[in-house]
């Protein structure tokens, strides 16, 4: 196995993310974190990870609506 940090705990993850603008659109990102506190991760890879391709983000949250998806 290769080892991509020298974080034991590492996480790869996907979060979902309001804008709380009056659309109420949203923004999907995959990242990595620490992997101490699911909270500080999920805000870590929203502040830091990559914004996903809307086609991918609909497929991991279907519930949400793809017409509000922010495409920036």
């Amino acid at each position: 196995m290769v080892q991509l940090t020298k974080l034991p705990d590492a996480q790869i993850g996907v979060v979902a993310v309001e804008t709380f603008a009056e659309e109420r659109e949203w923004k999907a990102y995959m990242g990595i974190s620490a992997g101490y506190s699911q909270g500080a991760d999920e805000q870590f890879i929203a502040m830091m990870g990559c914004g996903l391709q809307p086609e991918v983000a609909h497929v991991l949250f279907p519930n949400l609506d793809i017409e509000k998806y922010k495409k920036y």
